[in-house]
């Protein structure tokens, strides 16, 4: 039986992984990213120019280090970053600079107008939503908002965690929110996935272990 999962829950459990089993917080970003990666390897082999939207926060890291692997795997990932490299923090600052110095093209998406974002939206056999995690709150804004308003005729997108846009414990969408067939999401199912209006947001769910055995971070059933 699934078990679903606040999502305030599933981030304490990364503090958990970090604070008391010693993994550290790039460890987990790594495995996460790396996952995601072999998701969308396996669920679209065809795939060869890989448009990746990276946000501010972690699950931006994340965007960074799946862009890295699937270059390793032969794909062509284009970077689309809401911010510069060096405004990321922590775990997102290294992943972008992993990224960057691994030949992975990444440009600042404020430096584009819409016309020439919907060229390379339009342009890439997948969209790779990494705009917004689970710790996002309110509806979205600034360039995720526009970012996932110019992904609403992309055919073929991928979530990294949650589709943006998403609440992750009520799972109701705003009027700006990315439509994803497919989303990889990390450590155990966000409780509003269990409702039916999350799922045409959703797509198929896939649960990506990063490097933690579950029952040793989240709660006992």
């Amino acid at each position: 039986m699934k078990r679903f999962f606040e999502s305030a829950v599933v981030r304490g459990a990364d503090t958990i992984a970090s604070e008391l089993l010693k993994i550290p917080g790039v460890v987990l970003m790594e495995n996460a990213g790396r996952g995601a990666a072999e998701v969308i390897l396996e669920k679209y082999p065809e795939a060869a120019n890989v448009l990746i939207l990276c946000g501010p926060g972690n699950n931006g890291g994340d965007g960074f280090v799946a862009a890295r692997h699937l270059k390793i795997h032969g794909c062509k990932p284009n970077v689309l970053a809401t911010a510069e490299t060096a405004a990321y923090k922590g775990d997102a600052f290294i992943m972008a600079r992993a990224a960057e110095n691994c030949g992975v093209p990444i440009t600042v998406s404020k430096k584009l107008n819409d016309a020439e974002l919907s060229e390379m939206i339009r342009g890439a056999d997948l969209i790779v939503d990494a705009l917004l995690g689970t710790g996002a709150t309110g509806a979205p804004r600034g360039e995720a908002e526009r970012l996932i308003r110019l992904c609403s005729d992309a055919k073929k997108i991928a979530a990294l965690d949650i589709p943006s846009g998403l609440d992750p414990d009520s799972g109701l969408a705003g009027a700006v929110a990315i439509r994803a067939q497919i989303t990889t999401t990390f450590l155990a199912m966000k409780k509003g996935f269990e409702t039916p209006a999350a799922k045409e947001y959703c797509g198929e769910v896939i649960v990506c272990n990063i490097g933690v055995p579950p029952e040793l971070v989240l709660p006992s059933p």
